[in-house]
């Protein structure tokens, strides 16, 4: 085998060994250590493709640091902020919420206070100005508003509109989620009334997708992978999940694609629809059911930030928690401020609660959702080396 000029190798890293991979053989060859300016082979090692991968024989590469001439790391940043902040009624308003969205990314806001819709605004619908309102069926509402002037690199930036920066010093509360590979996705996609699959880019199999017609008054459509593609929720209403064909052509999504039946609710012909599409990552995201039985303790595999949930089986609100205002919950159906629930609290591993008895689904997100951070080395060796293939 013969490193050509430039070949990568992919590493990662915990808090003080690299992992060095070569990207094409995804096979590990042993670890280096970084150095000022430079890094360096900690020890010779041999790479032993893996069966299947097409490559026969044995390659063994003893390095050396002028073989490597580059190393790039990559930080990890945030996928997910829970700001507050009081109203002010000032215009414009720079609100920090240490997102980049100037890249996919969504932002959901609510008055705790007041009796105040809940406003979702996205990248992907001008710059973040056009808005959706998530407890009504109510069409797109298209900017210039005094709700939202834009996003910008480190958050976004307010107007001074009652939803959004009241003058009347009330409180908010500002979720925002960031498009990353096995995280979160937005897309849009033109109706058909007919079956369709529309491309996604989340790398995985969705967990939960939120569909909304920005053109007209149908329902926000919901799937979730534990009720299943014949069934759907309205995000906008406490109603139980409704079965059918309609809505997701009884087809689950996939890692590149959704699918969506002939109805009107999510797939009207001629009309532009957005969705978001969460993902289901250990360690970082995830969808799940459970069945209620009382007070009980539901564990999603680590400390959560942030949960979404709906009982299935009969009518109840959707409810909002995140782990910035205490027991306090939030519905995205109504737009009513803020409720304290008592019984309610997050755990090391997942979220308690008192829960009618059927099923639920959610959705949770880690309270420290991020991008993993990686480091690339750029080598230029062109050694020829052992490779029983010839």
């Amino acid at each position: 085998m013969a490193l050509q000029d430039t070949d990568l190798f992919v590493v990662e890293r915990d808090d003080t060994n690299y992992k060095l991979t070569y990207e094409t053989l995804k096979t590990d060859i042993g670890a280096i250590t970084p150095e000022p300016g430079e890094a360096t082979i900690a020890q010779p090692s041999v790479l032993t493709p893996p069966d299947g991968a097409g490559i026969g024989g044995e390659v063994t590469y003893t390095p050396e640091t002028s073989a490597i001439t580059g190393v790039t790391n990559t930080v990890g940043y945030d996928l997910f902020s829970t700001t507050l902040y009081t109203g002010d009624g000032v215009s414009p308003r720079n609100l920090v919420t240490g997102i980049d969205n100037t890249v996919k990314s969504l932002v959901w806001i609510k008055n705790r206070q007041a009796a105040d819709n809940n406003v979702l605004f996205d990248s992907l619908r001008n710059n973040g100005i056009n808005f959706l309102y998530s407890n009504t069926s109510g069409s797109e509402t298209v900017g210039p508003t005094s709700y939202m002037l834009g996003f910008n690199s480190d958050g976004v930036t307010l107007g001074d509109g009652g939803a959004t920066n009241t003058a009347a010093g009330q409180d908010y509360v500002a979720w925002n989620f960031k498009a990353d590979p096995g995280f979160f996705d937005i897309v849009t996609y033109e109706g058909t009334n007919a079956t369709q699959e529309i491309p996604h880019q989340l790398s995985s199999t969705p967990g939960l997708i939120i569909t909304k017609n920005m053109d007209a008054g149908d329902p926000w459509t919901v799937y979730h992978k534990d009720t299943g593609a014949n069934q759907w929720l309205y995000l906008n209403e406490s109603n139980a999940a409704s079965q059918g064909t309609g809505a997701w052509n009884n087809t689950n999504p996939t890692s590149t694609h959704f699918t969506l039946g002939d109805s009107g609710i999510n797939n009207r012909d001629s009309n532009t629809h957005v969705a978001y599409l969460f993902a289901d990552t250990p360690g970082l995201i995830k969808c799940g059911g459970f069945t209620g039985t009382g007070t009980q303790t539901v564990e999603v595999g680590f400390a959560p930030g942030w949960v979404l949930y709906k009982y299935v089986d009969g009518e109840q609100d959707w409810i909002v928690f995140d782990n910035s205002r205490g027991t306090n919950s939030l519905r995205p159906n109504l737009d009513a401020a803020e409720s304290d629930s008592p019984n309610w609290q997050f755990t090391s591993n997942g979220f308690t609660g008192s829960f009618s008895a059927g099923e639920y689904i959610y959705v949770a997100i880690a309270e420290d959702a991020s991008s993993v951070p990686d480091t690339q080395l750029t080598l230029t060796d062109s050694k020829t080396y052992n490779n029983a293939d010839g």
